[in-house]
């Protein structure tokens, strides 16, 4: 049978894990709009070109989205170990 405390370090690998997860994504994030930036600088003006960076940050902007998800599952989840050990 698996103990309280089995669990309360399960929740915690996984509150790690999405706490490192959103840091990362967040980066991640910050990095592409940076290089979307210095692409739209070169492809302005370029129908194709543009399009392409407008794509970009929709993707930049779903990552950052998932950073904030995780982020919250963290809350999450260090809530409910601090109520499984009280």
């Amino acid at each position: 049978m698996t103990s309280i405390q089995d669990v309360a370090n399960a929740a915690y690998r996984i509150g790690d894990s999405a706490s490192s997860l959103s840091q990362q994504s967040a980066m991640c994030s910050d990095t592409i709009n940076q290089h979307s930036a210095r692409l739209l600088a070169v492809v302005r003006g370029s129908t194709s070109g543009e399009q392409a960076v407008r794509q970009i940050g929709i993707a930049s902007a779903a990552i950052r989205e998932s950073s904030v998800r995780m982020a919250s599952l963290n809350t999450t989840v260090q809530a409910f170990i601090s109520d499984l050990t009280k």
